[in-house]
């Protein structure tokens, strides 16, 4: 699951690479790179800066997503936060824990650029239909979160509970 997901992270930065291109070829010399909460555009940049930061954003939020997914494996289990990581990181069960955190990983970085990559999209539009943002970012903001959440708690049911091991009770 996790190299199909890490496959997918890459697929898409490279679709975010392509979408960069394409809107260099596309886009004014002076690029609307901000908007108010009324879709007026409030700051701009070059067309070579706007393409150079599209592309480097997602060329970072690639890294950082395959990065941690590639190297999770040598940190020490102390430094992995998931619910019973004493059971999950026993060295019979640690390379699936591994694999499941990586591909945790991948899902939310595969997510985070295809979010950059819709929000991209709606500042090309604007810059070539006037300059105006029409579109509404919090039920992207929501749909992101939602997402977000989701993963969390396949994650959390991943790990949940040992078989066999008692529920802990706390002391008043």
């Amino acid at each position: 699951m996790s190299r199909a997901l890490l496959l997918l992270l890459l697929l898409t930065l490279g679709l975010a690479l392509v979408q960069a291109a394409r809107h260099h070829a596309t886009l004014p010399e002076q690029v609307a790179t901000h908007f108010d909460v009324r879709g007026q555009p409030d700051d701009w940049m070059s067309r070579d800066a706007h393409a150079a930061f599209q592309a480097g954003l997602a060329v970072f939020i690639a890294a950082v997503f395959a990065g941690l997914g590639h190297f999770i494996d040598r940190l020490p289990a102390r430094f992995i936060n998931v619910p019973h990581r004493d059971y999950w990181f026993a060295p019979e069960r640690r390379a699936a824990a591994l694999q499941a955190v990586a591909a945790l990983l991948h899902a939310i970085g595969c997510a985070t650029l295809a979010f950059f990559m819709f929000v991209f999209h709606h500042v090309h539009r604007a810059n070539l239909s006037g300059g105006r943002l029409e579109i509404e970012l919090m039920p992207l903001i929501i749909g992101q979160f939602l997402f977000i959440i989701g993963v969390v708690i396949v994650f959390m049911f991943r790990f949940r509970r040992p078989p066999g091991r008692p529920v802990p009770r706390h002391r008043a």
